[in-house]
């Protein structure tokens, strides 16, 4: 329910025909690419109202703290294919996971300290 308001469907669906372009096309694909994301980025901050019926059945707070971090994960994404091609996207998406664990290790280790 909350998947348009931060996966940018049209970005995305570029990505699958990148593979298919003839290098000498691929310069202009970025900036389409760059359009269709700041699109989905700038009428999504201005759709997203806690009228909303889907913000309104998830929650105004789990749904902002969700679609802040699920956005950071998709256009990070986005931002890796940019500078690097897909494996760039999976880079972030591998250093993400690696930061994530450190972080939530990190998180357990210091409530365990505050409990003894």
């Amino acid at each position: 329910g909350l998947a348009p308001y931060f996966f940018p469907t049209f970005a995305y669906l570029l990505l699958a025909f990148y593979p298919l372009l003839k290098v000498e096309a691929r310069p202009f694909f970025f900036p389409i690419l760059g359009f269709m994301t700041g699109y989905h980025l700038v009428s999504n901050i201005r759709e997203f109202s806690p009228r909303e019926a889907d913000i309104r059945h998830y929650g105004l707070a789990f749904s902002l703290i969700f679609c802040i971090f699920a956005g950071m994960v998709t256009f990070g994404f986005l931002a890796g294919f940019a500078e690097g091609g897909f494996s760039g996207a999976l880079a972030f998406l591998r250093d993400g996971l690696v930061n994530l664990r450190h972080l939530v290790g990190a998180t357990i280790n210091a409530l365990m300290k505050l409990r003894h």
